[in-house]
């Protein structure tokens, strides 16, 4: 979950989301980053009830908002921002460190690793076009380059509110190795591409390619159309 979870931060806010989370209990693996709805009034404040939030909910020891797990020999990274910058991320060195060193771990065996962070890269998926502000702020070029020394990154983002993009802004743009996908906002609000509600991306991981396909997860069903399947071979 790409961040704006919550609207202020607030504990109600978070207790209604984790009521409803709970109720879905297949999941067993949650990856949950803030966005700048959550961290946008008391960032301090915010931070600390977000990452006592998620401890409380996955039964974890988090103290950082940023972090990694592994499933099933994947690895998956999840960047946070560390300041309140209106809708812009700040990604520290100690973080871009951390970045570094679980891409290296997590790509080693050839492997694809999933990055997630509610920012995405500046002048991707029709950036500042279809949204006024809001990127990875002044760590953008950094941070990407990270991301470029290795193969099979994908880097799952949100922010944008959109729905399944037209070409104008594509839903996943590769460049330089780095696969940037922008995941559709929940709720029917979007102005662009397929906007019902509820439409969201089942990936599908094998051996040699990984696979994106548009669910919409109201309805359960795959939907079909420009851009609702895209396949990308592991290198």
């Amino acid at each position: 979950m790409a961040g704006d979870i919550a609207d202020y931060g607030t504990n109600n806010e978070y207790d209604r989301f984790f009521r409803v989370l709970d109720t879905q209990k297949a999941v067993s693996n949650i990856f949950i980053t803030m966005g700048n709805h959550d961290a946008r009034l008391f960032f301090k404040k915010n931070t600390a009830i977000f990452v006592k939030k998620i401890n409380e909910y996955l039964g974890t020891n988090k103290g950082k908002i940023y972090y990694s797990y592994d499933v099933n020999g994947y690895t998956f990274i999840v960047l946070c921002t560390e300041k309140r910058i209106l809708e812009k991320a700040f990604i520290s060195k100690q973080q871009i460190a951390f970045l570094d060193k679980e891409l290296a771990r997590g790509t080693k065996d050839g492997k694809p690793v999933f990055v997630m962070c509610h920012q995405p890269f500046a002048e991707t998926h029709g950036l500042p076009e279809v949204w006024k502000t809001g990127d990875m702020g002044e760590q953008n070029d950094e941070v990407r380059a990270v991301m470029e020394k290795y193969s099979n990154v994908f880097f799952i983002n949100g922010h944008l509110h959109g729905g399944i993009f037209p070409k104008i802004a594509e839903t996943i743009n590769e460049e330089k190795g780095v696969y940037s996908v922008s995941i559709p906002g929940y709720r029917k609000e979007n102005n662009f591409g397929i906007t019902d509600a509820g439409v969201g991306y089942f990936c599908e991981v094998y051996d040699d390619r990984v696979v994106f396909r548009a669910r919409n997860f109201l309805k359960g069903e795959y939907v079909n159309g420009d851009f609702t399947r895209l396949e990308y071979k592991i290198k």
